[in-house]
């Protein structure tokens, strides 16, 4: 039926005319190819970084912002090569940040990088560490402090910063050896011994070859000594 106004076959010429129809297929060029410009990220989250801006030009392959999931917060925390193999994945630690004052969460280690990289004027590897957030408002990128309760082998040879000496370039501390001198009687000899050290703290330092753990040797002004030197210690469990 022809409507009243009687526009209908002029209807049918305009839409069936091939500009038209050129115009339709542009659209749907157009809308097809605004599909492919939809981006989907891979899973909840929040956008943490975006640094674009309108017009900008993006090259391939490129990020173009930051996803991140608050409900799972994982820290990343670096540990001195000297320590790295003394933890193991699925170790507990706790986990303290300045943005939450007075409050400790629990985690465990979740990962242990296979490589040992410089980072700063450290060689460590990086240790991932889920936390447990218990429905606290943590932030991405927040500063913490993290103990990993360590359950394997944690025996240590520890000395005072006093107790080495550096001599050509190696360092050695003088080692107190119970024997007996020429006389018969027992007595305590300075032997000097070549050391290598681990990790270190204001006033203390961790051997790693060189000493076993109940070795004791000379602290303090260690310039006046030698190797072969008798001894005598000011008491049975003290240092001379």
């Amino acid at each position: 039926d022809i409507p009243p106004d009687g526009l209908e076959p002029y209807r049918y010429a305009v839409t069936g005319s091939p500009d038209v129809r050129a115009a339709v297929l542009s659209v749907q060029a157009a809308e097809e190819e605004l599909g492919y410009c939809r981006i989907i990220a891979p899973q909840d989250g929040y956008i943490t970084s975006f640094d674009l801006h309108p017009g900008d030009s993006v090259p391939p392959a490129s990020p173009l912002f930051r996803i991140e999931s608050l409900d799972e917060m994982i820290a990343e925390i670096s540990i001195d090569e000297v320590d790295i193999g003394k933890i193991a994945v699925g170790d507990a630690a706790s986990i303290t940040s300045d943005s939450l004052v007075g409050r400790s969460l629990d985690g465990n280690v979740i990962s242990i990088a296979p490589v040992v990289e410089r980072i700063g004027n450290l060689r460590a590897a990086v240790v991932k560490v889920s936390i447990n957030r218990e429905g606290l408002p943590l932030r991405a990128g927040a500063s913490c402090l993290v103990k990993i309760e360590v359950t394997g082998d944690v025996s240590e040879t520890v000395i005072p910063v006093t107790a080495f000496f550096s001599h050509t370039g190696t360092l050695w501390v003088y080692r107190i050896e119970d024997t007996v001198n020429d006389e018969g009687l027992p007595a305590n000899v300075l032997r000097k011994t070549e050391i290598e050290l681990g990790r270190s703290s204001m006033d203390e330092v961790v051997v790693l070859t060189g000493l076993s753990t109940g070795d004791r040797v000379v602290t303090g002004n260690l310039s006046p000594l030698r190797d072969g030197l008798e001894v005598r210690l000011a008491g049975d469990d003290e240092e001379s």
